[in-house]
């Protein structure tokens, strides 16, 4: 693994004739530097940061023009400077140490977190922003039969979480048959449905599992059949792959074929993935 590129954070020091730059901090990371920096602005306005090869060159340039001791401070920093370099790292490790833990969770550490308490082998999968199931598949570089979208649907039973497919539209006509509704009594929630039930999700991003208890699950037939699915995280920027096994066995769900037939799909929005 790759360790972290070193950076010099560097002042200039206005009480000085003629004005020096002088390097008062070498740190690993450039978070560690920007908050070094923030914080020494606080008395030297002219402040800045300098990577490692940067430093190499102009440190060879001071030795070659002013000496050895020029050369040094790159290293080190001198006398008052050193120190206050000192205390402004480890105050900025401090800070950045308290961020951290004031962070808020991922919205997806509730749902790894169910999946480790049930025993179930997962693979989380960052990827770039997307809406929709099918973008989802492209910025994972996978095919859409192998990503499954959850849809939410009202029933008068309650809620039911339906999912298809990347590559295939939901059938309202036989998720109705499933759930012995009439016509008019099954629907997409609504994104204010969605707010106020899965709030611990994003919006459009609820995963086939987590969140309130007591959701009828149904998954496609196509999706039972693979060894694993890449399913919504509860987040637009994060997956999870699972095991087709377990995420039938820890929801509970229903399979059956609740994809409309290809040669005679209705346009069916691409909500909820």
């Amino acid at each position: 693994m790759a360790s972290e590129p070193t950076y010099y954070v560097q002042i200039l020091d206005p009480g000085e004739e003629p004005e020096r730059w002088h390097t008062i901090a070498r740190v690993v990371g450039r978070p560690l530097a920007d908050e070094v920096v923030r914080l020494a602005r606080g008395t030297y306005m002219r402040t800045t940061v300098v990577s490692h090869y940067e430093a190499r060159a102009l440190s060879r340039s001071a030795l070659r023009r002013e000496g050895k001791l020029a050369h040094a401070e790159w290293e080190l920093g001198m006398g008052a400077h050193r120190a206050y370099g000192r205390a402004l790292v480890e105050k900025a490790e401090h800070d950045l140490r308290h961020a951290a833990a004031s962070r808020p969770a991922p919205r997806s550490a509730a749902v790894t977190r169910l999946l480790e308490e049930a025993g179930a082998e997962y693979e989380l999968l960052p990827h770039a922003h997307t809406e929709t199931a099918a973008a989802e598949a492209r910025a994972l570089g996978l095919p859409t039969d192998e990503v499954g979208k959850t849809l939410v649907l009202t029933t008068p039973q309650g809620y039911v979480r339906a999912v298809v497919p990347a590559s295939d539209r939901l059938d309202l006509r036989k998720v109705r048959g499933l759930v012995n509704a009439a016509k008019h009594d099954v629907r997409l929630a609504s994104e204010a449905d969605l707010a106020r039930d899965y709030g611990e999700f994003e919006l459009g991003a609820v995963p086939p599992f987590g969140g309130a208890e007591g959701d009828r699950v149904l998954v496609d037939r196509r999706l039972a059949a693979r060894e694993s699915v890449v399913v919504e995280a509860g987040t637009h920027e994060e997956s999870l792959r699972v095991r087709a096994a377990d995420l039938i066995r820890l929801t509970n769900a229903e399979v059956g074929d609740i994809c409309q037939e290809r040669e005679r799909r209705e346009a069916w929005p691409e909500s909820g993935s």
